[in-house]
């Protein structure tokens, strides 16, 4: 509706915010660079949390693009994963493989998570 009437070339609207149209925000960007500091420092793991509407995806697009090939990425959207979930969401996302067992699943994700992380640090 949106597009054909002002004649634009894209939809207007979308369920995810795009990156191209991302506005230099002073708050985003302060965000955005502490995020970049805390990895390039080494801090592994991070967690972010906000009311909705506040820019969260935005800002973790922003920073994925930002880390391009310089480190291993992982994004979890979902916050509300089981244990087991996270592992499978986990080696999904670094070894891009599912792996669904009945016995021992847990363990076995262990594994594979730590040689997947063992090979990008050392190889």
């Amino acid at each position: 509706m949106y597009q054909e009437h002002f004649k634009l070339r894209e939809a207007p609207f979308s369920l995810t915010p795009d990156p191209d149209y991302y506005y230099n925000y002073t708050g985003h960007q302060q965000a955005l660079n502490v995020l970049l500091v805390t990895l390039q420092s080494g801090e592994g793991l991070i967690k972010i949390t906000g009311e909705i509407g506040t820019g969260k995806t935005l800002l973790c697009r922003k920073l994925l693009a930002a880390l391009a090939n310089d480190f291993q990425t992982a994004y979890l959207p979902n916050p509300l994963l089981t244990p087991l979930e996270l592992y499978q969401a986990l080696t999904e996302e670094l070894a891009g493989k599912s792996f669904y067992f009945t016995i021992g699943i847990i363990t076995l994700l262990e594994i594979v998570l730590v040689v997947y992380l063992l090979q990008s640090v050392f190889l």
